[in-house]
Parts: structure tokens; sequence; C-alpha cells
């Protein structure tokens, strides 16, 4: 079962806005607060020249990381949309057939 577009633009976007929010949540002040520490500690003695080339990485670092978490909730929400439909009309899959997708 594959999302038409409008629907992944619509999930999307509530991504974005849910990640907006959680980003700014005042739960995360403390945590935000000790990376920044640690970042600093860790980086403490570290030849600045070669920040750029540390950068570039955790850039892609954190991209791969989003995607992976991007496709692990449009697949949460392909299953649950698919158990959804199988238990608000069992009678499609009551001839022993997987519904489709599965």
């Amino acid at each position: 079962m594959e999302f038409p577009p409008w629907f992944r633009k619509v999930i999307q976007q509530r991504v974005d806005k849910a990640a907006a929010q959680a980003e700014h949540h005042s739960d995360l002040k403390q945590i935000k607060m000790e990376e920044e520490r640690a970042f600093r500690a860790l980086f403490a003695g570290i030849d600045t020249e070669r920040m750029a080339e540390f950068s570039e990485w955790e850039d892609r670092h954190g991209l791969k990381q989003a995607l992976i978490n991007e496709k692990i909730y449009l697949s949460g929400m392909q299953e649950g949309i698919q158990l959804a439909v199988a238990l608000l009309y069992p009678s499609l899959w009551r001839d022993g057939k997987e519904p489709p997708g599965v």
C-alpha cells in the first residue's frame, strides 16, 4: 500500500509542526544545557581547523537519522491505517486473504 503524494505532504507537514513544537518544549531545556556543556567539553582541546569536517559529517549523519525516523514513522502510519481498516471492515478480510500491502 503506497500513500498518495498529497497524503505524504500532509503527514510531512504534521511531522514538521510536531518537531518544531518538540524543539521548543520546556522539558528539553535542561537536556539542551547538558548537551551544550558536553559538546564544549568534547571539543575543548580539538583543533578548530578540523571542525568544518566534523560539522559536515554531523550534518550528513543528522540527515540520515532524520530520514530513517521519517521512514519508521510513515511505516507505522501505514500499518496503523491497515489495522484500522481491518478492524473497521472485517468483512473485507474474512475470505482468509491478507489485506493489501501485507
